[in-house]
């Protein structure tokens, strides 16, 4: 089922984690709430009534341009891309991130494995997770 989403309909808060009752992250939506940032698709199973999140997001700006995709699966973050294309050819990515939800440090829960490209090259890679500077990324 495809379900298109925008600011009238749009019912999705987002998926946060919590350490010790501090917020650590906030997955989906915290990242689209600019003005206009709204338009979204879901392929995924829909309802009307509240649920266990599964399916991807796709995020689009203005201009019908994706911005980003965010996966979930059972109700929890799996997969997260963003995307940030050259204003001359729209069609060219020229910087991209990678979040893989499913890949985790030490098996640290809250923990996530990160990609970064430039020009479709891999620039720099590392871990959200707990360390010595708290809860931020680590790069390897």
């Amino acid at each position: 089922m495809l379900l298109t989403c925008d600011k009238e309909k749009a019912r999705f808060y987002g998926y946060e984690l919590y350490d010790n009752g501090v917020g650590v992250f906030k997955f989906l939506n915290s990242r689209f709430k600019k003005k206009g940032r709204l338009k979204c698709t879901l392929e995924g199973d829909s309802t009307k009534t509240p649920m266990v999140l599964s399916g991807t997001f796709y995020w689009y700006d203005k201009k019908g341009r994706l911005l980003a995709e965010e996966q979930y699966r059972d109700g929890k973050p799996f997969h997260y891309k963003s995307f940030k294309v050259s204003r001359k050819k729209p069609y060219m990515e020229i910087f991209s991130q990678n979040l893989y939800y499913n890949i985790l440090y030490n098996n640290q829960i809250g923990s996530f494995y990160y990609e970064e490209y430039k020009n479709g090259k891999l620039i720099r890679m590392g871990h959200y997770r707990i360390g010595y500077r708290g809860w931020e990324m680590y790069f390897d």
